[in-house]
């Protein structure tokens, strides 16, 4: 039955799809306060009020094996059989789309936390840990990749790694390594936050900045542990793609592309905030990524081009914005 599954791209969504996906979104995942009534009828365990985390089109799968169809997937914190679900069972279709509950635990920013610790390294490249110089606060991330705009060179990675969720002004100082991975102001300063996407309450469409590489400091392209890029062009998600991301964390880990169109919730260290359209990941054995993986790029693993910039994760599942929307709103290309 699997291998009738044939994956789509966004661009590739049928617009029932799409509308099944938007009636769903509306009544379950939308957090405003007069939908509260309706949005609790529809929840998988108990949890009533926060058990949905997302919903998006992805693949639909039965008794654990793959179908040959596309479906409307509700993603919950914990799943529960039906026969213990009662009158909260949600709705087998939405807009005449079948839909399909898939159980991941709640997403959160991957920016705190620290394992192995990762060493100063030049010349600057993908997969190195990074953080910004604060006395106070710690957060450690990953370089997604060294981007170009012009004649100058930056390093592109999220906002709530590099930006603190909105809350640091351009020229704040960036480090490799972080600060958490030993990182000091002065002799690893690397250079300094220069944009960054604003993250709100709903409607986020990445979680992405970029920070202006010193003139003195060299970059490379290719990853810290792992080969080059065939090609710095983005490549367009595809359903059941495989993909590889390379962290600061968890190093290499491989999985496939669960849904390219997902809105989700995700919890940061100043709240909530909802997502739109972005793609959720599946590891292909243990969890995809931990904390400190954020901002790692997604790759292709066939084509070994780049597809996706990771922000979150959850028990078995990651999510990443489409790589072309994040260069698209810098105006940057990434060094291959």
């Amino acid at each position: 039955m699997g291998s009738r599954f044939k994956g789509w791209s966004a661009d590739e969504l049928h617009d029932d799809y799409r509308a099944g996906k938007g009636e769903a979104v509306r009544l379950l995942l939308r957090g405003a306060p007069k939908r509260g009534a309706v949005r609790a009828r529809y929840v998988a365990s108990p949890r009533q009020d926060t058990n949905i985390v997302g919903v998006g089109i992805g693949r639909r799968y039965c008794d654990n094996k793959g179908s040959s169809e596309h479906a409307v997937r509700v993603y919950v914190r914990r799943k529960l059989p039906k026969s213990q679900v009662g009158k909260h069972k949600i709705p087998e279709h939405f807009d005449g789309i079948r839909t399909d509950v898939i159980e991941t635990g709640a997403f959160r920013a991957l920016g705190k936390g620290i394992k192995a610790a990762q060493a100063r390294t030049r010349p600057l490249r993908s997969g190195l840990s990074i953080g910004f110089a604060s006395a106070e606060d710690f957060v450690v991330g990953t370089i997604a990749a060294i981007v170009l705009r012009g004649a100058d060179r930056f390093v592109l990675g999220n906002n709530h790694v590099l930006a603190f969720e909105n809350s640091l002004p351009p020229g704040t100082p960036i480090l490799q390594p972080s600060r958490l991975d030993n990182g000091q102001n002065g002799t690893d300063r690397i250079g300094a936050l220069t944009e960054f996407v604003r993250l709100e309450p709903f409607g986020n469409k990445m979680d992405a900045a970029i920070a202006r590489i010193a003139p003195q400091i060299a970059v490379t392209a290719g990853f810290a542990h792992g080969p080059r890029l065939a090609s710095g062009l983005s490549l367009p998600a595809v359903t059941g793609m495989r993909i590889t991301k390379l962290g600061r964390t968890t190093g290499r880990t491989d999985g496939r592309i669960d849904d390219i169109s997902v809105d989700v919730a995700v919890d940061f260290g100043s709240g909530q905030f909802v997502f739109e359209d972005q793609l959720m990941l599946r590891a292909s054995s243990a969890s995809f990524s931990d904390d400190g993986d954020s901002g790692a790029l997604v790759v292709a693993t066939t084509q070994k081009r780049p597809v996706g910039l990771l922000f979150a994760g959850a028990e078995s599942h990651a999510l990443a914005t489409p790589i072309d929307r994040v260069l698209a709103a810098f105006g940057v290309t990434i060094l291959a």
